[in-house]
């Protein structure tokens, strides 16, 4: 395993909005960075088993823990005082 540093890179507001411009994007982001193409439960750990759930703001399912989740489940995202009006916006993800 390699040891590869990374940089920080400073960008502005604008800038991020534009990167981020809806919450889908941003649900999308942090997906690929959290799980990098595949979920894993955040309650077991476990990434097999898993279906889509009925429910909007956990769109998942894991059947051997039998619980619901999302990205942002077990994060600092799922705080009330994190979330905006209308839900995740970029600043509220990074």
């Amino acid at each position: 395993m390699t040891n590869k540093k990374r940089i920080a890179v400073t960008i502005s507001m604008t800038e991020l909005f534009r990167l981020f411009p809806d919450e889908d994007t941003c649900y999308g982001w942090l997906e690929r960075v959290r799980w990098n193409g595949r979920p894993v439960c955040p309650h077991c750990g476990g990434a097999e088993n898993q279906g889509p759930a009925p429910s909007k703001t956990h769109p998942y399912w894991h059947r051997d823990c039998r619980k619901h989740f999302a990205v942002t489940t077990k994060t600092a995202g799922t705080r009330p005082s994190a979330r905006s009006e209308t839900g995740y916006t970029p600043s509220t993800l990074l």
